[in-house]
């Protein structure tokens, strides 16, 4: 954040919705569409936006997707735009359990909750 007395620039991020679409990582249906921009602002009344990006966020395993700034405008407009797996580009995605679907350390062989070999 940059502050001069009564204006100053900052970094915000926004939970725009809640999309119908499939988690590649654990297959939960619902993602969250997050847009994060950069703002001017002038006595703390936000006067323009720029820089902004658009990420998917699943709230059951926490990872974390960027897509394209077009994608994410029309997600945020529209309620009937596809979005496909292809789309998804994986920022931080959590290890989880095939059999049980907890989180993981990287480096485990066997599942310590319910004991299956992880592959």
């Amino acid at each position: 954040m940059f502050f001069i007395g009564i204006m100053g620039v900052d970094s915000k991020e926004e939970k725009i919705k809640v999309v119908s679409s499939e988690c590649p990582n654990c297959s939960a249906n619902y993602l969250t569409l997050i847009q994060n921009y950069n703002r001017f602002h002038f006595f703390f009344v936000p006067l323009f936006k720029w820089a902004h990006s658009y990420y998917l966020l699943c709230e059951t395993c926490n990872s974390l997707y960027g897509i394209s700034d077009e994608k994410g405008r029309n997600l945020s407009i529209r309620e009937d735009v596809e979005l496909t797996y292809w789309e998804l580009s994986p920022i931080y995605v959590e290890k989880l359990c095939k059999s049980c679907k907890r989180s993981l350390n990287g480096s485990f062989e066997y599942c310590p909750y319910c004991g299956n070999k992880q592959t």
